[in-house]
C-alpha cells in the first residue's frame, strides 16, 4: 500500500531520491507505467555494463535502470527477475517497483542462464512465497517462463502457485508468445522450449478456476495470438495485454495488434511494457507512432495499468 500512495508524489517529479539513480528528466514528462520490467545482474555485453569507481557490476545495471526510467518519465514498473535480483531492484527503490518472481526455471536457470533462486532449483518454495507475498515484497508471478521451461500453465505444477495468487490478489505476468526463435535464445537456454505454450487459450480453463486472477498476457502481438487473447478478454474483464518486446519486432506487427485490440473494444486493457534493459525510449516511440488517438496512447501508457493495478485504491482508503 505504501507504494501506491508514494506514486502521486511521483508525478510531479521524475526522478527518484535514491543513491541509486542520479539522474532526473530532462524535460516535463507525461507519467508512464511499464509493467514489463527485468532485474538481474550486470555483466559484459549488456546495455547496463559500465561500472563507476567503487561500484560493482550488479550495482551499475540498478543505477542505470533506474535512470532509464527516469529519463524516460517511467514513475512505476513491475521488476522480474532472479528472486535475488528482483528483490534487490525492488529494495533499493520501493517507491519506483513492485516486485515480483520469475518462474519455472530449467537446471536452475532462467533463459538468460543465471541462477533463479539463491537455494537452487526451478521453483519457489510455496511457504517463502507466501511469506513474501503476506510482506509486501512480492506482488507478482512472473514473468513466467512456461514456453520455455516446457511446462503447460494449467497443469499440476503450477497449479499451487496460480491458487496462492489467487488468495493473495498477485498479479500474474504470462509469457504468451511461441517466440523468442532459436536463434534468439542464449546458447545453452531451454532443452524443453515449447512455444506452443504461449498461446494465451492455455489460460481459459486457469481463469474458469479463478475468475478474479488479474493477469496481464506479455508479447501479445502474434495474429493468430492475438486473436486468442481477445477471446480470453471478452470472458474476463481482469486480463490485459502488453505488445512487447516493440524495439524487436516489425513496427507494423505492433501497430496491427494494438489497433486489432483497439477494433475489438479493449483499447482500455493495453498496457505499456519495456521488457528489455534500455528499451524503454525505443518502446514509447512505438506506441507514439501507433495508427490511436492520442487518449488512446496515454491509456496505454499510464491510465489502463494505473486501473489495473488498483493505484486510486489507495486515495479510496485513505478517506476525505
Amino acid at each position: 500500500m505504501r507504494i501506491l500512495l508514494l506514486v502521486a508524489s511521483l508525478l510531479g517529479s521524475v526522478g527518484v531520491g535514491t543513491q541509486a539513480s542520479a539522474q532526473a528528466p530532462s524535460r516535463s514528462l507525461a507519467p508512464v507505467i511499464d509493467l514489463h520490467v527485468h532485474a538481474g545482474a550486470g555483466r559484459e555485453g549488456s546495455p547496463y555494463y559500465e561500472v563507476y569507481d567503487g561500484e560493482t557490476p550488479d550495482d551499475a545495471f540498478l543505477r542505470s535502470a533506474l535512470a532509464d526510467l527516469d529519463t524516460n518519465g517511467v514513475v512505476l514498473a513491475v521488476v522480474g527477475g532472479p528472486a535475488a535480483h528482483a528483490e534487490r531492484f525492488r529494495a533499493a527503490a520501493p517507491d519506483r517497483f513492485l516486485g515480483a518472481v520469475a518462474f519455472p526455471c530449467t537446471g536452475g536457470q532462467d533463459p538468460n542462464l543465471q541462477q533463479c533462486f539463491e537455494g537452487g532449483g526451478d521453483w519457489p518454495d510455496l511457504g517463502w512465497l507466501r511469506a513474501e507475498a503476506e510482506a509486501g515484497r512480492v506482488s507478482a508471478l512472473g514473468e513466467l517462463y512456461n514456453v520455455y521451461a516446457g511446462v503447460p500453465v494449467d497443469g499440476a505444477e503450477m497449479a499451487p502457485y496460480i491458487a496462492l495468487a489467487a488468495e493473495h490478489d498477485l498479479v500474474v505476468l504470462a509469457h504468451a508468445d511461441a517466440g523468442p526463435p532459436p536463434e534468439g535464445r542464449r546458447p545453452g537456454c531451454c532443452p524443453n522450449f515449447d512455444g506452443s505454450l504461449g498461446d494465451p487459450a492455455h489460460w481459459g480453463p486457469v481463469l474458469e478456476r479463478h475468475p478474479t486472477l488479474r493477469l496481464v498476457l506479455y508479447h501479445a502481438f502474434r495474429p493468430e495470438y492475438v486473436e486468442s487473447a481477445i477471446g480470453l478478454m471478452d470472458r474476463y474483464s481482469n486480463v490485459v495485454v502488453e505488445t512487447s518486446p516493440m524495439t524487436r519486432v516489425p513496427t507494423p506487427l505492433v501497430h496491427a495488434a494494438l489497433a486489432r485490440f483497439a477494433e475489438a473494444g479493449h483499447g482500455d486493457r493495453v498496457v505499456f511494457g519495456s521488457d528489455y534493459p534500455g528499451a524503454v525510449a525505443g518502446s514509447l516511440a512505438v506506441i507514439e507512432s501507433a495508427p490511436l488517438s492520442e487518449a488512446q496512447k496515454r491509456a496505454i501508457l499510464y491510465d489502463n495499468a494505473a486501473r489495473f493495478l488498483r493505484l486510486g485504491e489507495a486515495d479510496e482508503d485513505e478517506g476525505p
